[in-house]
């Protein structure tokens, strides 16, 4: 089917359809074949009398096999030439496949779904076509088919569904352009290649260019695994663009419009499979459930640590924190909420409720009194030297489709000390404090909870994580055992947890490139370590991972650095490309990355401002994808995804990168810095980061509070910023380039593959 000529056919086909008076237009083709014939039969004498509202269109030679008065609404076009019969295909509102006998390839139905038509077929019509009913078209018996065709004519938005997946299917298996490639990588595997090693790369998207930093890791993992020439490589993936999070543990996104199966090389494929993510219907009762969940897990491990604490903060059973736009924290309350208050004399909470709540408090325990929250409200409790503050709120609930549990919006909290009363922050609570005083406790007590937690749930997680797709998995396992090794990329998705259970199955040797955030909560399920603990390797990254999480779990490691560089990349100045679109009027740092307030972006902007406050010139420039939507101040600038060239420009323009996200397997961007001999500086909490940097030789650690300090010193210190630069160049150079990585990489996987290959020998005799 050649899909390129029925997509570039132009007719005003919206001007066409005026002649049907508004009515629909059902399509048949078929030959003067047999079973054609009695198809065309069936439609004159049972459909259309039971559609009298709507055209039947007949196209082909089959016109002229039938002997009989056909009823009005049923027009014959006989044979027609090609630019004839699209345009006919087009005006179209369905199709219909009424086959019940015969032999050999039904292609009409393949003609149907590459005109995007939605259709109604036999079993029989659609014998070899491996299409399930309800996806790529309506399935039924003779009995059933005026039913289904009525359902498809009153639903259009059922009609938009089978028309996109079909149009997926046909450009998948029965587009020449599409043969013609496979046929192409049939020959280079079976007669070219023959002897290679082959690898499957199952990930959760595959885009060119990449889309995230650890899509970016793989692609030029896989270029210069290539370029190496020692494995056949094909890559599989949900056909995905955008990623983004929903109601926290499921995913949403759009459809990749990357070709279904893609040649990228002699050596290497793509095949990418249509979306088939659950509704916001299905995924929320599995969020609530989740949520709910979490809300226990987060208070019985920060009692399990309060002999931890050496001052007051949020403990378990809140909802993540919100910064509003003038740099405030609000958070929610879920039904139970704790507080360490050990020290105060006195707390104060302030807050809203949309109605009227009952709260309670307790205190180590003891009930410590009950009041009626409505509206804006406040709350002083004496805490009598007790230790934990517990808020109570009898009917929390979700609110419409945000499957968290809503109890008290509390916007400030004060504790009080004598006559002196000070703000608890908001914006940080006892995972803060853990992961930075007492990462080794915290991480184990990670691992208990996740290892105790019932699988049922990791079911749930991985079914909503997704991104799932239409035969996806069966793909896998149907064709795993064909391969030599099998490569798993990406948590925290399902993807990489279906290649190693389905490498498992087969018997075949895999490793795993995770990008696993050991320090993050959301990372740890029993699926991801089972995964990683049964793999022959685990690439593993920062190093300090190791022996924190990944040993104590009996994990196979290969310790390899979270990013590299090839150096020519930064040979060429690109700073005309950013100029062509921002000309700096002072000073600037860059802020590089998704716009998430995950990466703390807004300290930079809030930095930003002090100085400008203290008559210091300077600019803040941000670039990267839109991940919140967030309206920035007009002080700083924001330029959204930019190209290659833009982002080298910026790095080799400015002062300095900023990057204060707390959570990262690594730090990609410092090294670009780094190659452009620029500082970073970069949040002192963020444990990858705190391995990178070299604290005053290659950039600067800092936190909130003195991040504005450390900027203003390197803009009146530049001699300080380009010997943090150039210290970073070296380092990079020593240790983070992608040759070395790679050379890593490709010694494992074919050491991997001569293992296996000298058991199986070792079976056969």
């Amino acid at each position: 089917m050649d899909l390129n000529a029925i997509q570039h056919t132009r007719f005003n086909i919206e001007r066409a359809r005026r002649i049907f008076q508004g009515r629909a237009a059902v399509v048949f083709i078929g030959s003067a074949h047999r079973p054609n014939v009695e198809a065309l039969e069936y439609v004159v004498c049972e459909l259309a009398p039971a559609f009298p509202h709507a055209y039947f269109l007949v196209i082909g030679t089959v016109c002229a096999a039938l002997c009989r008065t056909i009823p009005d609404n049923v027009l014959f076009f006989h044979q027609v030439d090609e630019t004839t019969k699209t345009a006919l295909l087009k005006m179209a509102t369905v199709a219909v496949n009424p086959i019940f006998s015969g032999s050999g390839s039904n292609l009409k139905l393949a003609d149907y779904f590459a005109h995007g038509l939605p259709t109604v077929t036999t079993e029989f019509g659609a014998r070899g076509y491996g299409i399930s009913s309800g996806q790529q078209a309506l399935i039924g018996s003779r009995a059933e088919f005026p039913e289904l065709l009525g359902s498809l004519l009153d639903d259009p938005g059922l009609r938009r569904h089978l028309a996109r997946q079909a149009l997926d299917y046909v450009s998948r298996h029965h587009d020449w352009a599409q043969l013609a490639d496979r046929y192409h990588a049939l020959l280079q595997r079976k007669v070219f290649a023959r002897g290679r090693p082959r690898l499957l790369v199952v990930t959760h998207r595959f885009t060119l260019p990449p889309l995230g930093g650890a899509e970016l890791y793989l692609w030029q993992v896989l270029q210069h695994l290539d370029a190496k020439g020692s494995f056949q490589i094909d890559i599989v993936a949900p056909a995905i663009q955008q990623l983004d999070n929903r109601m926290h543990f499921a995913t949403t996104g759009t459809a990749a419009e990357a070709p279904a199966f893609e040649m990228i090389s002699s050596h290497m494929s793509v095949q990418r499979f249509p979306l088939a993510m659950p509704t916001d219907r299905d995924a929320a009762p599995v969020c609530r459930a989740l949520h709910h969940l979490w809300y226990e897990e987060s208070i019985r491990l920060s009692l399990d640590h309060a002999d931890r604490y050496d001052h007051p903060l949020l403990m378990g059973g809140w909802n993540y924190p919100e910064r509003q736009e003038d740099g405030s924290v609000r958070i929610w309350t879920s039904k139970r909420a704790l507080i360490w208050v050990q020290g105060l004399d006195s707390v104060r909470i302030n807050g809203f409720s949309s109605g009227k709540r009952s709260v309670s408090c307790r205190l180590d325990g003891t009930q410590a009194g009950r009041k009626k929250w409505r509206g804006t409200d406040c709350w002083t409790v004496s805490t009598g030297g007790r230790n934990i503050l517990e808020i109570l709120v009898e009917d929390a609930r979700c609110q419409g489709s945000d499957p968290r549990l809503l109890g008290i919006l509390v916007e400030s909290i004060q504790g009080q000390v004598g006559s002196q009363w000070q703000p608890l922050n908001l914006g940080t609570g006892y995972r803060d404090y853990l992961k930075q005083h007492h990462l080794e406790s915290y991480l184990r007590a990670l691992g208990a909870i996740a290892l105790a937690r019932d699988p049922a749930h990791d079911e749930q997680f991985l079914r909503v994580r997704g991104p799932a797709a239409e035969g996806f998995e069966q793909w896998i396992h149907e064709h795993v055992s064909e391969y030599d090794l099998v490569l798993g990329h990406g948590t925290p998705f399902q993807p990489l947890v279906t290649a190693a259970r389905e490498a498992t199955a087969a018997g075949k040797p895999y490793a795993l490139l995770p990008h696993f955030h050991f320090d993050d909560e959301f990372y740890h399920w029993q699926s991801f370590y089972q995964a990683m603990q049964r793999a022959d390797c685990v690439f593993a990254f920062p190093e300090m991972a190791l022996p924190l999480f990944y040993q104590p779990l009996n994990i196979p490691t290969q310790y390899l650095p979270g990013g590299a560089v090839d150096p020519e990349e930064f040979q060429r100045d690109h700073r005309s490309a950013l100029h062509r679109i921002y000309r700096p009027a002072a000073p600037f740092f860059l802020v590089l990355g998704r716009k998430s307030a995950s990466k703390n972006y807004l300290w930079a902007i809030d930095a930003i401002s002090e100085l400008h406050q203290r008559g210091v010139a300077c600019e803040l420039l941000l670039i990267g994808p839109d991940d919140d939507h967030r309206p920035l101040p007009a002080d700083c600038i924001y330029l959204g995804r930019q190209s290659r060239e833009v982002v080298l420009g910026a790095l080799q323009d400015c002062v300095g990168l900023i990057n204060m996200s707390a959570s990262e397997s690594f730090g990609m961007v410092l090294l670009e810095a780094w190659m452009c001999r620029k500082p970073v500086i970069v949040n002192s909490d963020c444990r990858a980061f705190r391995e990178l940097v070299t604290n005053g030789e290659t950039g600067m650690l800092t936190d909130r509070g003195g991040l504005s300090e450390v900027l203003g010193t390197l803009l009146v210190q530049p001699e300080l910023a380009r010997r943090l630069g150039e210290n970073g160049f070296r380092a990079v150079g020593e240790n983070f380039t992608w040759k070395r990585t790679t050379d890593t990489i490709h010694q494992v996987l074919t050491d991997m593959v001569t293992t296996s290959r000298e058991a199986v020998t070792d079976a056969a005799r």
